[in-house]
C-alpha cells in the first residue's frame, strides 16, 4: 500500500532537518494515526460561522458521535474555533477552491484551506489547527507559512490575503481559553536557498518512507491488519 501525499499543513508537521529523520516521523505517523480525520470538523466550523447554524446545535450532533476518540476530540476543538470566531471581524466568508504546492519533481501536495474572509484590513485567510497535542515548533510554523505564501502571493485570487493559523492546541491556549493566533505577517518567510534545501530533504525523506511502508505492507498478514485500517491511516495526510 502506497502512503498518501501529505497535505502542505503536515509537510510542515512532519519536517525534520534530515532525510532520515524525516523517513522516521512519516512511517511513526502512518503506524499510529488515529482512525479519523479533522475533515468533518471543518465542516462544523463552516456551518456555524457561515451557514449560522447555533453551536450548541453543532455540539449536540458531536455529542452524539459513535466514536469516541472523533467525538471527544470534536469536543474540545470545535468551541476553541468557535471562540476565534466570535470576536473576528469577518465582513464575509468564502470556501476556497484547494491549490497544490510543489515539494519536488514528482511530488505536489494540497493547499487546502476551508475559508476566505474579508476584513476591513483586507482579506484573511483563517487555518484552523486542530492538534490537542504536540503543536509545531518555531521552524515548522515558519516552514509551513514560507510554503503558504508561495502559493498565496502566485495566485491571484488569493495574493492580498494574509494567513492566520488559528492554534487550539493545550499549549497554545490562554488562560481564557483562546487559541493562539500568528499571523503571516508577523513572520518572516525562509529564503528561496533555504526553502529549496528543507523541501529537497522532505521529499527525499518522504520517498524513503514510501520505500519502506511498501515493503512492510507486502509483509504484513491480511488477518493482522485490515484495509479499513489502513486506508485510515493514509487518510491523515489529508488534514
Amino acid at each position: 500500500m502506497n502512503l498518501k501525499a501529505p497535505s502542505l499543513l503536515h509537510v510542515a508537521r512532519l519536517y525534520r532537518p534530515t532525510i532520515e529523520g524525516v523517513k522516521n516521523e512519516v512511517i511513526r505517523l502512518a503506524r499510529s494515526a488515529p482512525p479519523f480525520s479533522y475533515e468533518d470538523l471543518y465542516e462544523l466550523v463552516w456551518d456555524n460561522v457561515r451557514c449560522g447554524i447555533p453551536e450548541s446545535q453543532i455540539v449536540a450532533s458531536i455529542n452524539g458521535l459513535g466514536q469516541r476518540v472523533k467525538r471527544e476530540s470534536y469536543a474540545r476543538a470545535f468551541p476553541v474555533a468557535c471562540s476565534f470566531f466570535r470576536g473576528f471581524p469577518a465582513t464575509f466568508i468564502e470556501k476556497i477552491e484547494p491549490r497544490t504546492y510543489s515539494i519536488g519533481r514528482n511530488m505536489r501536495v494540497p493547499f487546502a484551506p476551508s475559508m476566505i474572509c474579508g476584513t476591513r484590513d483586507g482579506l484573511v485567510i483563517p487555518w484552523l489547527l486542530f492538534w490537542k497535542t504536540n503543536p509545531m515548533t518555531e521552524e515548522q510554523t515558519r516552514l509551513f507559512i514560507s510554503m503558504a505564501l508561495g502559493v498565496i502571493e502566485n495566485d491571484g485570487e488569493l495574493d492580498q490575503a494574509a494567513l492566520q493559523l488559528v492554534d487550539t492546541s493545550e499549549k497554545a491556549l490562554s488562560k481564557e481559553g483562546m487559541p493562539s493566533v500568528i499571523s503571516s505577517r508577523d513572520v518572516v518567510p525562509f529564503t528561496a536557498e533555504k526553502m529549496r534545501k528543507m523541501l529537497e530533504t522532505f521529499a527525499a525523506g518522504f520517498a524513503l518512507a514510501q520505500i519502506e511502508w511498501s515493503a512492510m505492507a507486502a509483509h504484513r498478514s491480511r488477518d493482522t491488519r485490515t484495509v479499513g485500517d489502513d486506508a485510515s491511516q493514509a487518510d491523515l495526510f489529508e488534514i
